[in-house]
């Protein structure tokens, strides 16, 4: 057996909590009696990702199956951090994925992501 040099791979010890989190949060959920509508974009179809070099990450979108609220999202990634407002304002004025489908997102932005990860949800995506 080897021995530790005590160094922990933090950015392994965040995605393992993520994910996590993540499971949790859509089980969680499914268990509390919501139909739920899971839409996913890898920041890999992102041409903004691309053209930034920095293709690691997903954007998730849970969205209510009854009434096409949002429910929750989830983001790793590159400046998910500028964008994750954009769901939070959606959650707050309580749009649906219709409303969310309908606004323009502007091409080619990190953002965009946004939309395609509710697209997804209902097999529209566009640049994947």
């Amino acid at each position: 057996m080897g021995v530790s040099d005590g160094n922990i791979n933090l950015g392994l010890l965040y995605l393992v909590i993520l994910s996590f989190i993540m499971w949790f949060f859509s089980y969680y959920l499914y268990k509390i009696g919501y139909k739920i509508k899971v839409g996913r974009f890898p920041l890999k179809g992102s041409g903004k990702a691309v053209a930034l070099g920095d293709t690691e990450g997903l954007i998730k979108t849970i969205i209510d199956e009854d009434n096409g609220a949002l429910l929750g999202a989830h983001m790793i990634g590159p400046e998910v951090t500028e964008m994750i407002h954009g769901y939070a304002l959606a959650r707050n004025a309580e749009m649906t994925e219709a409303e969310i489908i309908e606004t323009v997102f502007p091409h080619p932005t990190l953002s965009e992501a946004m939309h395609e990860a509710v697209l997804d949800a209902y097999g529209r995506v566009i640049h994947f």
